[in-house]
């Protein structure tokens, strides 16, 4: 039997974000009914509107501050899983001191697994969306940024964003699975986490393109363009939305999945690769590039039952649709 199964109600926090939206479009498909999270009803209607035609239910639970106690407790009631999607850290708590972003990734995450003990005991599954950024250098599903949380301690408000970013998420997932270790006993629910790295791909969300996308977006226009070693080192790891969307779904319905940490990266990349793949111009490297590092994502392949070419679509797709996204927005994309 699959950990659940549709037409269950599935609670999507943070829904009128770029991987949440397309998390509750795939739940529609499915056949499940998705209850999704947002600060406004503004964002609420705007995605009732665009699921309008799915085949399942989809409504909307105001949740202005998941940081407050007990702001999920209504969201949470009548549940069967919950795929926690939302950060509530944006803007300038990441120039503070490391409090400021660090406190809120973690209370939102531990605010969700309270409710769900107080209020929803017939949840069986919690997927929550962590980050490549929470993994350590051997790039393993066993394996934590602690040097960012070593940095970020030590540095304090000096310390860097992306450290700060970094050491948010190694402290908000920890803090989920010390959790469900302390609350085993007391909770009918596992948990599954799905660390992604640079998402690309097709935005649906409301407004804009987002902040992803558009990183990928900046390193085509002409005054940003990469060049020498910036053109042929690791960049990172990339993988598509949609397939971030299914990996969630998918770890959803899995048994096996309970209790896995799932490396959600289709592999490595290097600005070359992503000019190669769009027809963008650039200047020959002197040196070809070498072997990229790449993380370990076998585990991913073995607990969904998936071989990897059908787990994560070429990255020229991604880049495709990331470019068309943007255009469709009124991003005035040229490259050539």
């Amino acid at each position: 039997m699959p950990a659940i199964k549709a037409p269950a109600t599935v609670l999507v926090t943070g829904a009128s974000g770029f991987i949440a939206a397309s998390c509750c479009q795939e739940l529609l498909r499915r056949g499940f009914n998705v209850r999704g999270t947002v600060r406004s009803k503004e964002k609420g209607e705007y995605l009732a509107k665009l699921f309008e035609n799915e085949p399942s239910k989809f409504e909307f639970a105001i949740v202005e501050d998941m940081q407050l106690p007990n702001a999920y407790d209504e969201a949470v009631r009548g549940v069967d899983a919950v795929e926690h999607v939302a950060s509530p850290v944006t803007g300038s708590a990441w120039a503070g001191e490391p409090e400021e972003a660090l406190r809120p990734a973690i209370n939102g995450t531990l605010g969700v697994l309270e409710s769900l003990k107080k209020h929803a005991p017939g949840v069986k599954r919690v997927v929550v969306t962590s980050s490549m950024a929470a993994i350590g250098k051997e790039l393993t599903p066993s394996s934590w940024n602690q040097a960012a949380v070593d940095e970020v301690n030590k540095s304090g408000k000096a310390a860097a964003l992306g450290m700060k970013y970094s050491a948010s998420k190694v402290l908000a997932e920890r803090a989920a699975w010390e959790f469900v270790e302390k609350n085993r006993g007391e909770i009918g629910f596992d948990l599954v986490t799905i660390c992604p790295p640079l998402v690309g791909g097709p935005n649906i969300q409301e407004g804009g393109i987002s902040h992803s996308c558009g990183m990928y977006l900046s390193a085509l226009d002409p005054k940003n363009r990469k060049k020498g070693t910036e053109l042929t080192a690791r960049w990172g790891s990339y993988c598509d939305v949609r397939d971030m969307a299914a990996m969630h779904a998918d770890a959803l319905m899995k048994p096996e999945a309970g209790g896995e940490r799932l490396i959600a990266t289709a592999g490595p990349f290097n600005w070359q690769m992503v000019y190669e793949a769009l027809g963008v111009p650039f200047e020959e490297p002197a040196e070809k590039a070498g072997p990229m590092a790449s993380a370990d994502n076998s585990r991913t392949s073995v607990v969904l039952e998936k071989p990897l070419s059908e787990i994560f679509r070429p990255f020229a797709e991604t880049l495709k649709d990331t470019v068309q996204s943007a255009r469709e927005r009124g991003w005035d994309v040229k490259y050539n």
